[in-house]
């Protein structure tokens, strides 16, 4: 009997280890059988599945809904529990709380594989520390890191953090929902934040270096909180050290906006019109950055076109003395054998174009000739005839003698 019960308390002390000694793929197999929802309830009535487990942990009111539209709600949850109370986290309250759902089923398929993953947790727990490990602590800084670094993937990266005052929690919670209505990733102070870090540091480092934007909902409230005012400031001149759009300002209660804030286009929340719709102008804020601006294909009008350079301008022969023509802008290229044809074409054009200049300028030239010189030119004509004649007949004289 004293076997038995020694027996016991070792599986027991066996299983005392935190849930996060859990390997990924044990959890994404918990995943796959805690999940699915199961409608025949316990005997006390609680839900077999994750939101039994939920009841059973501790964790309800507000956080269920969120958990509902969580693509893996038992992963969640299991952070969630470690989060809340880290010393009553371990895999043997894990499984004890399966045995009340009575989920034995799922006991036994991971029973083998918890054995596994506490005996490597042991080991590197008995084992000095290297800088690769430490090196890993410093990166997480949500809940999101931990189970993507367990997954052999780099930390999340967010749209925005959203920054606002306790007293503007319901609005907050209104933008927050935005996530899994038009698919954006959130971080928030509240529920994404791990536990154990300095909460200033880890907030301007997801600023400065995880998130692309700043929601920051303005009220009164917000105004009034020195700490608020900090990250303003501190996103301010990251996002000018960055040349980046940092900041989104959200006017949610009517208050008078700082100076430093002026300069920046407001969302106003109470402004709505055909023309303004305020969701969408957030969501177009956070998603728009300068890399996705593409420049619009304008389709002008003809008459509104800047006229082509064309690979060939058929050039204007010049006429010369030789009668050959010739090019006044040198080296021209050719396209194709019809461009060069139609160069031969124009070369034709232009010496039957020299051809009647030339006819043109005579006529004009005789037209315009006085009759005196017109009657001295036929009379040197003549003249010169009867030389020739002369000539003739004295060689003709000069043969016969």
């Amino acid at each position: 009997m004293a076997d038995s019960n020694n027996g016991q308390a070792d599986e027991e002390d066996l299983y005392n280890v935190t849930i996060w000694a859990m390997k990924s793929s044990t959890k994404s197999l918990l995943s796959s059988l805690l999940n699915p929802i199961k409608v025949i309830p316990t005997e006390k009535g609680l839900p077999r599945y994750w939101l039994g487990l939920a009841e059973l942990i501790g964790i309800g009111g507000e956080k269920i809904p969120n958990l509902k539209t969580e693509l893996d709600p038992t992963l969640k949850l299991l952070n969630l529990w470690a989060e809340k109370d880290k010393t009553q986290s371990t895999i043997r309250n894990f499984l004890k709380y399966l045995e009340e759902l009575n989920r034995f089923d799922v006991i036994y398929d991971i029973k083998d594989y918890l054995e596994e993953d506490i005996k490597q947790h042991k080991e590197q727990a008995n084992g000095q520390c290297s800088s690769t490990s430490l090196n890993t602590d410093r990166k997480i800084l949500t809940v999101d890191d931990v189970s993507r670094i367990s997954q052999g993937l780099e930390p999340q990266n967010y749209d925005a953090f959203v920054l606002f005052a306790d007293e503007d929690i319901n609005f907050a919670t209104r933008v927050i929902e935005m996530e899994k209505q038009k698919n954006l990733k959130f971080c928030v102070k509240d529920r994404d934040l791990v536990g154990g870090a300095f909460e200033h540091d880890t907030i301007i480092k997801l600023i400065a270096e995880r998130c692309n934007r700043l929601i920051v909902i303005l009220s009164p409230a917000f105004l009034a909180s020195n700490e608020n005012n900090f990250f303003l400031r501190f996103a301010q001149a990251i996002g000018i050290d960055q040349k980046m759009r940092k900041v989104i300002p959200c006017m949610y209660t009517p208050c008078e906006v700082p100076f430093e804030l002026k300069c920046y286009v407001i969302l106003y929340y109470d402004r709505s019109n055909k023309l303004w719709n305020f969701w969408d102008k957030l969501y177009n804020s956070i998603k728009m950055s300068e890399k996705e601006v593409k420049k619009p294909n304008l389709n002008r009008a003809v008459s509104h076109q800047a006229p082509s350079k064309s690979l060939y301008k058929p050039a204007i022969p010049e006429i010369q003395a030789n009668g050959l023509s010739k090019s006044k802008k040198e080296g021209v290229k050719f396209n194709s054998m019809q461009n060069l044809n139609n160069c031969d074409s124009s070369t034709e054009e232009a010496n039957s174009v020299k051809e009647k200049k030339s006819s043109g300028k005579k006529s004009w030239i005789k037209k315009i000739l006085p009759s005196s010189n017109k009657a001295k030119a036929e009379g040197l004509q003549e003249k010169g005839k009867r030389k020739f004649w002369q000539r003739n007949s004295k060689r003709k004289v000069a043969e016969a003698n």
